[in-house]
């Protein structure tokens, strides 16, 4: 809730003004975050977070996901992708988790496109 708008103008600029971002287009906009690596989000975790968090159809019926889906599974990644503070190994809050996302985002220069 506190980072949804700045993630709704990724959603904008990656569908480029589209109402739905299919799988290709999820998991390329994770590899523009520089999450979709082997000791981050393997692609396969990367696919799981959009099947599941993706809820919406397209006239064709294809699995696919809205404003709010890309938000609720970028949540998703950043929890698979940040569970546990490096140092301590203690439980990341979502927030925490989505915080961290969001730095590696902005490191990634992915933010700047």
């Amino acid at each position: 809730e506190k980072y949804e708008a700045k993630l709704q103008v990724f959603f904008q600029h990656f569908t480029e003004g589209a109402e739905f971002m299919y799988q290709e287009t999820f998991i390329t906009v994770l590899g523009k975050f520089g999450l979709v690596r082997d000791d981050i989000l393997p692609p396969s975790s990367a696919l799981r977070v959009f099947k599941s968090g993706a809820r919406s159809r397209d006239d064709d019926g294809n699995k696919c996901c809205d404003a709010t889906d890309f938000v609720d599974c970028l949540e998703r990644a950043s929890l698979m992708a940040f569970p546990e503070h490096e140092g301590t190994g203690i439980p990341l809050s979502a927030v925490d988790s989505m915080l961290l996302l969001l730095i590696h985002v902005d490191r990634a220069g992915a933010s700047e496109e």
